[in-house]
């Protein structure tokens, strides 16, 4: 009962406050406070400006179902690829690449989740060729301290964006 009371309050403060939040501590009187709303659209937006256009691409879904890779039709089979390679050869530093996805407002959820799943495969596949380049092993076969050094060397720079509708 204790937790459906604090899951209700805590939307309830979210819902008031209409922007996302999220949960920044947990107080002593198990009370959970919200603070700190998440970044909107418009300051993710100022980021990728001061990203170099040569370090950032741009997938977006629409509702029809077509895919756009950086302005081109796509099919998600291949979109992890596409990350991979331009994560590796494209961008200035692996470091520096960022993917912005952006989907239609009326796609479903699963089409929505299958393509984001994709873009996370390029980031890994990427990781991937990075350790075999440099450590001779698959990225899931190094320890944990290696995979963290990778992870800094290859961050997952992945903005989604709010959902548009024309």
């Amino acid at each position: 009962m204790r937790v459906f009371f604090l899951s209700l309050v805590i939307f309830a403060a979210a819902i008031s406050s209409c922007a996302p939040a999220r949960i920044v501590k947990k107080q002593r009187d198990t009370t959970m406070s919200v603070i700190d709303p998440l970044p909107t659209l418009d300051d993710q937006l100022k980021a990728l400006k001061r990203v170099k256009e040569s370090n950032q691409r741009l997938v977006v879904l629409h509702e029809n179902g077509y895919l756009y890779f950086d302005g081109m039709l796509t099919k998600r089979s291949k979109i992890a690829e596409q990350i991979h390679q331009f994560i590796i050869n494209e961008a200035s530093s692996p470091k520096q690449a960022v993917i912005a996805y952006r989907s239609h407002i009326n796609v479903k959820y699963e089409e929505y989740n299958r393509v984001e799943t994709a873009l996370k495969r390029g980031f890994y596949k990427a990781r991937d060729t990075y350790a075999k380049q440099k450590y001779k092993k698959s990225y899931f076969k190094l320890d944990y301290k290696t995979r963290k050094k990778i992870r800094k060397v290859i961050p997952r720079n992945l903005i989604e964006a709010e959902p548009y509708q024309f």
